[in-house]
């Protein structure tokens, strides 16, 4: 017989569903402010249309993003000591350019860490793919 799991980390479908507090976080304004300033650091360090400066990442003292910076260290301690897993919304895809948010996306995951390769072309960021059905929020 299987040893029964036990642990932060052991959770089921629908009793989790019921545990939104604990791991669906929504931005705040504050968050997406400090963002946008990085964000367009970044997109205006850039010099190809289509492709972000990752050498800026390697200076990442600067982008001033001490909330981010701490939230994501919360997150990232969630996922390796918690449920494993969180929710982060609110990016503004229908007022920010898939390069803002891409740029967006990279900063969150170099406060979390070290970017790592994501396909077999190198890739640290495969695709932000914004063309999706909007779906509404739950309140």
């Amino acid at each position: 017989m299987a040893k029964i799991q036990t642990g932060p980390s052991i959770w089921y479908g629908p009793d989790i569903e019921k545990r939104e507090s604990e791991w669906l976080f929504t931005l705040t304004e504050e968050e997406l402010g400090e963002l946008k300033v990085a964000a367009d650091i970044l997109v205006d360090s850039s010099k190809d249309e289509n492709v972000l400066n990752l050498d800026l990442l390697d200076h990442m003292e600067k982008f001033k993003l001490p909330i981010i910076r701490k939230k994501a260290k919360e997150f990232v301690e969630q996922l390796h000591n918690g449920l494993g897993f969180f929710v982060w919304r609110g990016l503004p895809v229908d007022d920010w350019s898939r390069k803002q948010l891409a740029a967006a996306f990279m900063l969150i995951g170099k406060c979390m860490g070290n970017l790592r390769q994501q396909n077999a072309v190198g890739h640290v960021l495969g695709r932000v793919n914004i063309d999706f059905p909007k779906r509404p929020v739950s309140k």
